[in-house]
């Protein structure tokens, strides 16, 4: 019997938290576009990821997130501490790593705008609380943020975390990306699904 080979695709992900509140908030992107291989919807907000191109590291993939995701003055292009691999959808893996900034540092979309919007400050407490299942955050920032809480707690001894497809807080249900791949806007597909409004992703940012 053929087998067939199974593709692996690894991404990038920047928790970028301030230096001078520690444990309080960290930066977040809305994603612009809705990808079934990477388990996001429009209006999810999310960190700033980046997938890795072929031939390309992890350090060279954040550079590239630096720019065409989101923009830090002063640059925080060096350090970076790896906080968890997750894997977001089968076969695809996150590979958070961690990002200290002063609080006056300017934070501004990178160039990549058709991609991602209304960067900002998000509260860590806001995640923390969402209830299971909820699609207002991009599968994997949960558990991006539960290994930054582990690190805190004891960065002594903290070793970075694995998390499997199965382990995920929330993942968007394969039946909405059918509905939306058969015509269906992403309001008219989660709209066959019992999910309260508050729990949507945040389609008001897209609108305005």
């Amino acid at each position: 019997m053929k087998s067939e080979a199974i593709t692996h695709i690894s991404g990038v992900g920047a928790l970028i938290v301030p230096t001078d509140i520690i444990g309080n908030s960290f930066v977040t992107i809305v994603e612009q576009d809705t990808k079934r291989n990477k388990n996001k919807l429009r209006g999810m907000r999310s960190l700033p990821m980046e997938t890795v191109e072929k031939e390309e590291n992890h350090r060279q993939a954040i550079k590239r997130l630096f720019t065409e995701e989101v923009v830090i003055i002063p640059s925080i292009l060096d350090g970076g501490y790896k906080l968890c691999e997750c894997e977001i959808w089968p076969n695809v893996v996150l590979h958070a790593y961690l990002f200290e900034v002063d609080c006056g540092s300017t934070i501004a979309l990178g160039s990549y705008k058709h991609e991602v919007s209304a960067v900002g400050w998000t509260k860590i407490d806001d995640i923390i609380s969402t209830p299971k299942g909820s699609l207002r955050f991009r599968p994997g920032v949960f558990e991006v943020i539960s290994s930054y809480l582990n690190y805190l707690a004891d960065p002594q001894n903290f070793h970075f975390q694995v998390f499997s497809y199965n382990d995920l807080r929330n993942s968007v249900p394969v039946k909405v990306f059918d509905y939306i791949e058969s015509g269906l806007s992403e309001r008219e597909a989660l709209s066959r699904f019992d999910v309260a409004p508050q729990l949507l992703p945040d389609f008001g940012v897209l609108d305005r």
